[in-house]
């Protein structure tokens, strides 16, 4: 339990196992690592925030919401994916497995319980998606972050308006504060530069 709880927060993934959390076969276990996986993958600010009496902080912060959104969305079509796909599989077990594998793999994390190697072509597409993402930035998560995801999602939004409105002044906001220029543009052409 020791080294599962900071292999959890430090989203390392090692396990005492052979077979990792699977070796436990067990829904507490699981639903107690996918809660502090997900936990690791949040900006630890919003946690200290949270902790000092600001508990709206994290509904507050447009990189969380997206995070959680991302997360539940990804989480509840993987377990679509695998419900529909896999021969013999119920509702239940594929909700298990997708949530525990979704969070595994978007914190970067590695704890597995499931071999997603036999999962559909469509959910290993939308897990290596997830790695890509990875957790928030000054979380323990790795991934591009969801910020700089945030930043290049509002920077579209600005050109698509920009686009209809030749004449409109549109800044990119992250926390009510408006971006520089230079700075989503860098975000911007590193995304370029990475797909």
């Amino acid at each position: 339990a020791f080294c599962h709880s900071f292999a959890t927060v430090a989203t390392g993934g090692f396990s005492t196992q052979t077979t990792s959390i699977a070796a436990y076969n067990s829904l507490y276990i699981e639903i107690v690592i996918i809660v502090f996986m997900f936990a690791a993958g949040v900006n630890f600010a919003l946690h200290y925030r949270a902790l000092t009496g600001q508990t709206k902080a994290y509904f507050q912060d447009s990189e969380f919401r997206f995070y959680a959104g991302i997360w539940i969305g990804a989480c509840i079509l993987l377990a679509l994916i695998n419900w529909l796909g896999i021969n013999g599989i119920s509702l239940g077990h594929a909700l298990r497995g997708a949530f525990f594998t979704g969070t595994s793999i978007m914190t970067t994390t590695g704890f597995c319980t499931d071999d997603f190697d036999l999962w559909p072509n469509a959910s290993r597409i939308l897990l290596i998606m997830l790695m890509f993402v990875g957790g928030c930035a000054g979380s323990t998560g790795g991934g591009v972050k969801v910020v700089r995801i945030v930043v290049v999602f509002k920077e579209v939004l600005r050109e698509i308006q920009r686009f209809m409105q030749p004449q409109a002044i549109v800044t990119v906001k992250m926390g009510g504060q408006p971006l520089q220029d230079d700075v989503v543009s860098h975000i911007s052409a590193f995304f370029v530069i990475f797909v």
